[in-house]
């Protein structure tokens, strides 16, 4: 094609376009490579002196990644950072521990380190930001980071079932429901990102309450402070996402029955009213919303499995017509599924938990005040 002339005009050529992708990623795989080996001296000085932030060698493609991003940068600040040799190596070490932070959490993060701290000119900052971009380092370990810490949580919710005297001293509503509301993920991608339900939808849910046999309604944004509140048996959560356009919206509600509740068909006939009254009122259009109902428990009675077991639909979908879906689900089934989805990135990624207590190690530190509450009751029922 080249020798023809032919080659601009068949750029959409069917075998050309994979083989341009594979290309494409052949030269970020070349560059990230050589300017990793480019940094292996200095890196290697730094191990000997003690300033190398990182203790271990890399366990999964996440880590190695990661450190190389981190060789790289750490190189090319030392050729440019004022004063570099001066500098006495308590406060490189500082230096390259903040870059390591920097680096595993977001890289909006490392441009400020490297403006605001260590006073970096600009165009120096760019040019890091363009080399982070054209070897996708950047995206891979954000990806990998959001995905391994999603891991975690799954696995710490797990724990938080098994463990007898954390499941025990978790109030539902003080502290189990704080997690699980941040943690929308759970019941699909496409409940990442959601604004916490207005004024309109709060009124409609409390308003076909008595559907679901209760009287009792707090919605996602309250605070609770009162231990007795876990005598509550059932909580509501829920959220509202936009679909694209201003007035076109999904909305998840919730129904979180407590651990020592087994889902029974009963409960399976009150969200079923309760779905068909909220959906149907006025205040929302039925063309430009779409509902989704979780009744969500620990486990569930024979009889509720064999009504959710049916060979048209999947285990525990019903539905009232195109906008209107119902799940009944168990956490076990829940967390499943979730982990699921996230199986070929951490495959790519050689992730594995290693310890039994890194997911429950990692929810703690995630939701510190909420455990340092626990914690006081566990110590206080032990005493």
């Amino acid at each position: 094609m080249q020798d023809d002339g032919a080659l601009d005009i068949n750029m959409q050529n069917e075998i050309l376009i994979p083989a341009i992708e594979i290309i494409k990623e052949k030269t970020k795989e070349y560059i990230t490579n050589k300017k990793h080996k480019d940094a292996l001296s200095f890196i290697d000085k730094l191990k000997k002196e003690k300033l190398y932030p990182y203790k271990k060698k890399p366990k999964n493609k996440v880590e190695k990644v990661t450190h190389q991003a981190f060789d790289i940068i750490a190189l090319n600040v030392s050729k440019h950072l004022p004063d570099y040799n001066k500098t006495d190596n308590r406060s490189k070490l500082l230096m390259f521990e903040l870059i390591k932070e920097a680096i595993e959490n977001k890289s909006q993060n490392l441009k400020n380190v490297l403006l605001e701290v260590l006073k970096l000119p600009k165009n120096k900052i760019d040019e890091f930001s363009e080399l982070l971009e054209k070897v996708s380092l950047t995206n891979v370990i954000s990806t990998a980071t959001l995905v391994t810490n999603r891991i975690k949580i799954i696995s710490g919710i797990r724990q938080i079932f098994d463990d007898k005297k954390i499941r025990d001293a978790m109030l539902e509503r003080k502290h189990f429901q704080k997690i699980i509301q941040n943690e929308t993920w759970l019941f699909g991608d496409d409940y990442t990102n959601g604004v916490v339900a207005d004024q309109k939808l709060t009124t409609v849910l409390k308003r076909h309450l008595e559907q679901l046999g209760r009287d009792d309604f707090q919605e996602i944004i309250a605070n609770y402070e009162n231990d007795e509140l876990k005598d509550i048996p059932d909580l509501c959560l829920f959220k509202s996402f936009n679909l694209g356009k201003a007035d076109t919206y999904k909305n998840l509600v919730i129904e979180l029955k407590r651990p020592s509740t087994t889902l029974n068909t009963d409960h399976l006939s009150q969200i079923k009213r309760y779905a068909f009254e909220v959906s149907s009122d006025s205040n929302f259009d039925k063309n430009k919303t779409e509902w989704t109902f979780y009744l969500l428990g620990k486990k569930m009675n024979k009889q509720l499995e064999a009504e959710c077991t049916q060979k048209d639909r999947k285990f525990g979908h019903f539905t009232f017509g195109e906008n209107i879906n119902i799940y009944v689900i168990l956490w076990d089934r829940l967390l499943d599924k979730a982990e699921a989805r996230h199986n070929y990135i951490i495959k790519s990624f050689d992730f594995k938990i290693e310890r039994e207590e890194e997911g429950i190690d990692f929810i703690k530190q995630q939701y510190s005040d909420i455990f340092k509450d626990v914690n006081a009751r566990i110590d206080k029922k032990n005493t």
